[in-house]
């Protein structure tokens, strides 16, 4: 869902860049300002997005079912890598000299080979889940959708994304429709009850696949990473490299982690649980520390 909702926010992101005219430079990359900044229209915009977004996600869930839901993954997929090719071109022509123009065009071409192979994997399910082809792609798609948004934006738009976030992934897992994915409590316990012994990891993996995009998924527990919990990880970790360098990444990412253990700790006690708040919500005091104290 997270993951669906940033593509939308990169093509305006993205749109906004280049009707304004606003390329991005070195000099954006470096600082706490971005192409879009923050402003009452832009938190109208980005919440209006995120109101389509849910409603075109239930809508694909009743309607379409798996069919539905990998269509909208695979279109995902690729406007993640297309957005990056945009970045590449923008940042060669702004901040690169010449001599790394074959780079660029080396990076382009492996940016446009990949998504078409993982799609190609994806929607054919030809060897995927015995690979592990599936999951590195993601892991790709994820850390670049992510890497996006934290060049894109400012860093005020992204501290009140967080919060957003914090709040909405909290209603999607016990109200939204994220309730119509994780509502079967007893999916894994009842393949198991129909068929103890043929049951297995790869089973589960399969039928959980079929209704979400799970990035890790624990082999004894019901825990799953998706991948749009590790693309806004990634979009916050990048920009605190952006601003803080090396100590900023570091403990964005020790809070990341902390948050996690954290959250798979309370499951125990408390299942389903949303895998933003915690981490999102430790690494956000990190930014607040570095601003106040570095």
């Amino acid at each position: 869902m997270i993951l669906f909702m940033g593509n939308l926010f990169l093509f305006y992101t993205i749109g906004n860049g280049i009707i304004l005219d606003k390329d991005v430079s070195g000099d954006d990359i470096k600082s706490t300002e971005g192409v879009i900044n923050f402003s009452n229209d832009f938190l109208l915009d980005f919440i209006t997005m995120l109101i389509l977004s849910t409603i075109l996600f239930y809508l694909m869930i009743i309607k379409f079912k798996q069919n539905g839901l990998r269509v909208l993954f695979s279109f995902s997929l690729f406007f993640i890598y297309f957005a990056s090719i945009y970045e590449i071109v923008i940042i060669s022509k702004n901040t690169f000299s010449e001599n790394l123009l074959l780079s660029s065009i080396l990076m382009l071409t492996l940016l446009f080979l990949i998504p078409l192979s993982i799609n190609f994997l994806y929607i054919f399910s030809f060897g995927i889940y015995k690979l592990g082809i599936r999951n590195m792609g993601l892991v790709i798609s994820g850390l670049l959708a992510g890497r996006l948004i934290a060049i894109y934006l400012d860093f005020t738009s992204l501290i009140v994304i967080s919060i957003v976030l914090i709040f909405y992934d909290i209603w999607n897992v016990f109200k939204g429709p994220l309730t119509k994915l994780i509502g079967k409590p007893t999916m894994r316990d009842q393949a198991s009850i129909n068929n103890p012994a043929s049951f297995n990891h790869d089973v589960y993996l399969k039928q959980i696949c079929s209704e979400g995009i799970p990035v890790y998924i624990s082999k004894n527990s019901n825990v799953i990473i998706g991948l749009g919990d590790l693309f806004f990880f990634s979009a916050l970790m990048y920009r605190a490299l952006i601003i803080w360098d090396l100590l900023g990444i570091l403990l964005s990412f020790t809070a990341i982690i902390l948050g996690l253990l954290l959250t798979m700790k309370l499951l125990m006690y408390i299942s389903p649980l949303p895998g933003l708040p915690i981490p999102v919500s430790f690494t956000l005091l990190i930014f607040l520390f570095l601003e106040l104290f570095n």
